[in-house]
């Protein structure tokens, strides 16, 4: 693991079900500078294919926006790829960490060792006098 790479991981769901992935986004650092910075559409795996229009409100995506889109196992290989040798980061990274690991073990993926942060956490340790630790007051 390269302390000098952090990939910052978002991912959105369908529903409630934490392997209903329909978006990942994904922004590499190496050495404080931003190497990459991509998302992608994720097709819910056929017995997850239901979006809960409460989710639709705050994501804003919608079934159709992801019929003709991969299938996480799909975009693994790369996303394994960018994620190796670095530390994930991401705010609330208990939701984010748990739907990669249900996407993993859904498709039955092979996996390296990752470490995480996650910003709520790391925000409330060091910006105690802040009202809220949201992303939008955090960032």
């Amino acid at each position: 693991m390269k302390p000098d790479k952090f990939i910052a991981i978002d991912f959105e769901t369908a529903n409630r079900n934490m392997a209903s992935a329909c978006a990942i986004g994904i922004v590499v650092f190496q050495e404080g500078v931003l190497t990459y910075k991509e998302s992608f559409l994720i097709r819910p795996h056929q017995n997850l294919y239901s979006f809960d229009p409460s989710f639709i409100d705050i994501h804003h995506i919608r079934p159709e926006d992801v019929a003709e889109q991969p299938e996480f196992d799909q975009l693994w290989p790369m996303i394994r790829e960018i994620i190796k040798d670095g530390i994930l980061v991401a705010h609330n990274a208990s939701f984010d960490m748990t739907v990669l690991m249900s996407l993993i073990n859904l498709y039955k993926l092979e996996y390296d060792h990752f470490s995480y942060f996650c910003t709520v956490k790391l925000s409330r340790s060091a910006f105690k006098f802040l009202p809220s630790h949201r992303l939008n007051i955090v960032s």
